[in-house]
């Protein structure tokens, strides 16, 4: 995963990832002005900012990926999905 300079794609991965931007914010050390800023295409990250919100990001990804595999491996989800 690489955040390239676009604001709909580091918005779209965060929400992926289930992160708030304040969450983001406080995880990857980056003003939530900031985020926003270029979540909605008034500025781009740095490349030192995108690859600390890329770290969080793909680990917040990754531990909801594995919350899923593990409510699936525990048989909390039946055949029929109910």
């Amino acid at each position: 995963m690489e955040i390239k300079n676009g604001g709909d794609e580091l918005k779209r991965l965060r929400q992926i990832g289930k992160l708030s931007q304040s969450e983001l914010c406080k995880l990857s050390g980056i003003a939530r002005s900031r985020i926003s800023a270029a979540e909605c295409g008034y500025t781009e990250l740095t490349d030192g900012e995108a690859v600390r919100a890329e770290r969080v990001i793909r680990r917040a990804i990754s531990d909801v990926y594995r919350g899923a595999q593990s409510v699936i491996e525990c048989g909390h989800m039946s055949p029929s999905g109910v």
